[in-house]
């Protein structure tokens, strides 16, 4: 079983959402246009014909990293996305076959989508019957998410991105988040490291955590039925210190 997998079936009604009208298209539409975007930064990373190299951001170097080959890996799934309502699962072959590629130009396409932040995968995994004591495993299809990262509008086409602001608003969102501040601040470390997550993806992961929570206490009730004792646990420590105490009261 790979790392970082969840059991198939207890976080998907959290993770697939379908998409709006019209999104995926100009989803795809972006990409295309960043795609562009990613070369022209390749050219002026690399200097010539009289103009100096240009040092990028990190940003911009992820950007030079999309292929039109991942593109088209991302066409597929926003395809999909858009046919079943956000619940995208391909294997790499029928990823392989609808976009005539080799299945490691697909493993590296979908790298780079997640890198750049197009997409969010989840690996899973099942039970499966199988001989002997305790539950056996086999792992499935991987799940995904397509997002249009807030990080790169900036490098789409000025009539691609949102209209701005007005003033009013924009302050008023900024006195918002300043007492936003002020209130986790005073929050306990685990509340407001919850509360600093933002954007699609965290929701996401906040989402897959609690499923994953309801997961853990599933797991831990099933471990009752076949309990062992820990070489190290907190019982067995303290449990310990006391029985040293009492020997010593006795030998006193």
């Amino acid at each position: 079983m790979l790392r970082d997998s969840v059991e198939e079936g207890t976080f998907e009604h959290l993770f697939f959402t379908a998409p709006a009208k019209g999104e995926t298209d100009r989803m795809l539409r972006a990409a295309r246009r960043l795609l562009d975007a990613g070369r022209q930064l390749r050219r002026e990373a690399r200097g010539g014909a009289g103009a100096e190299a240009r040092t990028l951001t990190p940003v911009e170097r992820t950007l030079t990293t999309l292929t039109a080959a991942s593109v088209r890996v991302l066409e597929e799934i926003l395809t999909l996305a858009r046919l079943n309502r956000g619940r995208v699962f391909p294997s790499y072959d029928y990823l392989a076959d609808a976009t005539s590629l080799g299945r490691a130009t697909i493993a590296r396409s979908l790298r780079i989508l997640e890198s750049v932040g197009f997409l969010v995968r989840q690996r899973r995994f099942k039970r499966v019957e199988g001989d002997g004591p305790g539950p056996r495993y086999a792992q499935t299809s991987n799940v995904y998410r397509a997002f249009l990262p807030d990080r790169l509008v900036r490098y789409l086409p000025r009539w691609m991105r949102p209209a701005p602001l007005p003033d009013d608003v924009v302050q008023r969102e900024a006195d918002r988040q300043e007492e936003l501040a002020i209130m986790r601040t005073r929050l306990p470390e685990r509340e407001r490291h919850k509360a600093m997550e933002q954007g699609a993806l965290a929701k996401i992961l906040a989402r897959l955590e609690a499923a994953l929570d309801r997961q853990d206490i599933g797991t831990e009730r099933e471990s009752q039925n076949h309990p062992e004792p820990l070489t190290q646990s907190y019982i067995k420590r303290t449990n310990r210190v006391g029985l040293d105490g009492q020997q010593a009261k006795i030998r006193g």
